[in-house]
């Protein structure tokens, strides 16, 4: 659940810009999440549009927020591919780069008043990020309270997602999000069994005080999370709404070079039967300027040192 960058290539010359209108509007239609938001929006890449756009010097962007505005789901993006070039793995780029942000872990420290703090500011598969998951948790189980702080973090996998909330929650069994595709079918299976659940040698412990730090510029996995705990009781989300990116992306290559990211499916949460899409999630306490220094006066005030 990683968000998209928006660094998009140069316009190849299309010499069927009606064909790429007619298959725009046909994949859009048939294969976005939310079939009546699907509709809308294909109804909105009409051939004007597409044809006066195609001068743009970057249709892909172009087209891009021209369906984020009309549906209002970051997940869309658009971008021309090369046929010719190999095929670019950013997966693997992703991963390579992984140990320079110590796969996501960026500070982690406890605090006056044994207020624990964890900054995260990416979810790396716990294939490579999991010994330094373990570690960061060891280090944090004997605070007192635990601040989580995912402002500005973008998203990834769900694995790490996952570890961090049976750590805190002291248990595996917790309701998991239904990923559902336009038809209702549920892939959950198909998407958790993706992964094997990280092992976690210590808990942080159900009773304890865990709030969790988020801004607009948090998103998708962060979202996940922040949303998760949430729903579940186990955590207070301090500070400022989150960016509402809840369906994740498949890729479909079309006519004049136009590879299309649409979301295909939507995270549903079995308690409240929907999800943070297009709202984000919505903090029980506003940070303002500080949202740090709100949460450590909200735990000093839970520990009774205020």
């Amino acid at each position: 659940m990683l968000s998209m960058l928006i660094a998009l290539a140069a316009n190849p010359v299309c010499e069927t810009p009606l064909e790429l209108a007619a298959e725009l509007r046909e994949v859009v239609a048939e294969q976005y999440v939310i079939p009546e938001v699907g509709a809308r929006a294909a109804a909105a890449i009409t051939d004007e549009w597409v044809i006066e756009n195609l001068a743009a010097e970057e249709f892909g962007r172009e087209l891009t927020f021209h369906l984020r505005d009309v549906t209002g789901d970051l997940h869309f993006m658009f971008d021309f591919f090369d046929p010719d070039a190999p095929e670019e793995d950013w997966e693997a780029t992703w991963v390579a780069n992984a140990p320079a942000t110590n796969f996501g872990v960026q500070r982690v420290e406890v605090m006056e008043g044994n207020i624990g703090y964890l900054r995260l500011t990416g979810f790396h598969h716990t294939d490579i990020a999991g010994e330094t998951y373990q570690s960061a948790f060891q280090f944090l189980s004997h605070s007192s309270a635990l601040i989580i702080d995912v402002r500005g973090n973008p998203g990834g996998e769900g694995a790490s997602v996952d570890a961090v909330r049976r750590y805190v929650l002291g248990r595996d069994d917790y309701p998991r999000l239904q990923f559902v595709d336009r038809h209702g079918v549920d892939h959950s299976e198909e998407w958790f069994g993706e992964f094997e659940p990280l092992h976690l040698p210590v808990r942080y412990g159900a009773d304890k005080p865990v709030y969790i730090l988020v801004d607009g510029d948090s998103f998708s996995a962060a979202e996940a999370l922040s949303y998760g705990l949430q729903t579940d009781g186990r955590a207070v989300v301090v500070g400022a709404a989150t960016g509402g990116g809840a369906n994740p992306p498949e890729t479909f290559d079309l006519v004049c070079q136009v590879r299309a990211w649409l979301p295909t499916k939507q995270p549903i949460d079995p308690r409240t039967g929907t999800n943070w899409e297009g709202v984000g999630v919505q903090p029980d306490i506003e940070g303002g300027e500080d949202a740090l220094a709100t949460a450590v006066v909200e735990a000093r005030t839970a520990l009774g040192l205020e």
